[in-house]
Parts: C-alpha cells; structure tokens; sequence
C-alpha cells in the first residue's frame, strides 16, 4: 500500500498525503481523505485505497487492543494485547464467508479464513471484521459504564 507517483506526481505533495492519512482516527477523517484524494487527483489506484483502509484499520485497532494483524496467503490473524478480549470477540458478527478460529495459548488470536472470497476483497473485508470487533468493544465499554 502506497501513493503512486503517477497518481501523485510532486513528492512533496505524495509526502503531505502521507501525513494526512496517517492521522486517520475515525470513519470521517477516512472519508475526509477520500474525498480531497478524488477532488484533487482523480479516482483513487487501488494501491492508495488500501493504505487508506490500513490507516484506519490502525486506529481502530488501537480502540480494541489489536497489537498486531498478520497476513499469511488468505488466512489473517488478528493479536490482541489481552486475552480478556475473547468476551468481546463472543460477540462479535463477522461476514459470513469467513472462517473464524479462536487461539488463547498466548494473546488472544483471532484467525480469520477468507480463503472463499477474491483477493481483490481481502482488504475491505478485514476492515468489516475490524470495525465489528471495534464496534463489539466500545459496546462493552458503553454497558460497563451504565
């Protein structure tokens, strides 16, 4: 994942990107993103998309304890820096297509098979099962609050 230069010609401006996207830390600033990268250069390469939903993968992480996504052909593990996780991750609604397994021996791991989708949707549907697992953690936060 990155800026092509023949998306983004001067370096300087690729570089002001870099830096934009970097800070994503919500759905909007996402959005935000996107929309100044289409209103400025033209439709997005794949290549910039992806970083995009890296960075914003990043940070939703952070909110849900996920130290750590590693990719191994289609099977995606997911580490999170606290076993006490898996009561979250219980209630989690995953896409369907994915074959999901639980790992406690150490952190928990989450892996995730997307072995029956198309690569082409490998990203966008890591970024589902991580805003799910966001959304189940901020849920619990909200109900332990109460």
């Amino acid at each position: 994942a990155y800026i092509p230069s023949s998306y983004i010609p001067a370096q300087v401006q690729r570089l002001d990107m870099y830096k934009r996207i970097c800070v994503i830390s919500s759905l909007q600033d996402k959005y935000d993103v996107e929309e100044e990268l289409e209103d400025r250069y033209s439709t997005m390469p794949q290549a910039v998309t992806n970083l995009i939903s890296v960075a914003y993968m990043r940070s939703m992480g952070k909110k849900c304890s996920i130290t750590e996504i590693k990719q191994e052909k289609s099977i995606f593990t997911v580490i999170f820096a606290k076993t006490s996780a898996l009561e979250k991750i219980n209630r989690v609604a995953l896409p369907k297509a994915i074959k999901i397994s639980v790992d406690v021996r150490n952190n928990l791991q989450l892996k995730l098979d997307m072995s029956k989708l198309p690569q082409s949707k490998h990203i966008q549907t890591l970024v589902l099962c991580i805003e799910a697992i966001e959304k189940a953690f901020s849920d619990k936060e909200n109900t332990d609050e109460k």
